[in-house]
């Protein structure tokens, strides 16, 4: 190997192609044959192995599950290598290689896939917001998608990738709208999970999420408060006495739930507080309110706790 990779006119691009072909064989000699060349060039100065990583990291990471240990041993020490080169070197990984290796660590960080490989992939994903970033805030979701079923493990890099994506979050992080749809989705699937340390996790980004960026979670709150309104009440004893509702206005709101006229006395704070809020989201609040809970409750709430506003304007 290294009389050939030592030659002037080795072609690395074709021999990486030749392996991204090969790179899924199932013996385990051909894949450590494989490891055994990308060692060669990954530790020779003159070829840049980076470039490729993407195209071949999925072969890698199913090696990680081969019935032979020096294989998997192989194969876990190549794997270090090539994320220590991206860690001494960001830039080598476009964004579109950025992207593919994101798909290719989540796929194998899934609770489901063989122990090393998940433990490994789980590293890198911790390895790459450190490393990127702010960069890595659209891959959010499916951070936690991968992240909150695992936090009960602590051999895994879990806590530490959702204790760190947490402090990305602030709030005057620039995020889309759509990374926050999404990841209110996920937030939403896990919230009743049955692990105990994954439902505590979910409740924390809720709150912080709410604490840096209240006027874009305000549908998770919705969900959340549709949920609330329809258990038992015995579990969420909201106390309305802290809002110093006249003895009429707590008569008229009777029949709604306390949890909805807690969230409505909330709601219209922060309209008062933020106009753009209500010029340019509010009917589509309201409309959801109402979709997902009954809106008589919802238009009395509203009716009455305006009712005490002293700005005739609002």
């Amino acid at each position: 190997m290294d009389i050939v990779v030592s030659k002037e006119d080795f072609d690395i691009a074709n021999l990486m192609s030749l392996i991204r072909d090969r790179i899924y064989v199932q013996t385990s000699s051909n894949r450590k044959f494989i490891v055994q060349w990308l060692n060669v060039m990954l530790s020779t100065p003159a070829f840049n192995l980076l470039p490729y990583v993407a195209e071949v990291s999925d072969g890698l990471f199913r090696m990680l599950a081969d019935g032979q240990a020096a294989v998997r041993d192989v194969t876990e020490t190549l794997l270090g290598q090539f994320l220590q080169g991206i860690h001494n070197n960001p830039a080598a990984l476009s964004h579109e290689d950025r992207s593919q290796m994101v798909s290719v660590l989540l796929a194998h960080a899934h609770e489901d896939e063989p122990p090393l490989g998940r433990k490994l992939a789980l590293i890198w994903m911790d390895e790459f917001i450190r490393i990127y970033k702010e960069k890595m805030l659209p891959y959010l979701s499916s951070y936690l998608t991968a992240v909150l079923p695992s936090l009960d493990c602590e051999t895994l890099k879990a806590r530490s990738i959702n204790d760190y994506l947490l402090t990305l979050i602030e709030s005057n992080t620039k995020i889309e709208e759509q990374t926050v749809n999404c990841v209110i989705e996920v937030l939403l699937k896990f919230v009743g999970h049955e692990k105990r340390e994954t439902r505590v996790a979910v409740l924390n980004w809720i709150r912080h999420l709410n604490a840096t960026m209240p006027s874009q979670v305000l549908l998770l709150d919705l969900h959340l408060l549709s949920d609330i309104c329809q258990s038992n009440a015995e579990r969420y004893d909201v106390d309305l006495k802290s809002f110093h509702l006249s003895e009429t206005t707590v008569k008229n709101l009777a029949p709604v739930s306390p949890s909805l006229v807690k969230f409505a006395i909330s709601l219209l704070e922060m309209f008062r507080a933020e106009p753009s809020l209500l010029n340019d989201r509010g009917v589509l609040i309201i409309r959801q309110l109402c979709l997902l809970m009954e809106p008589a409750h919802i238009y009395r709430a509203l009716c009455v706790l305006l009712l005490r506003e002293d700005s005739i304007t609002f």
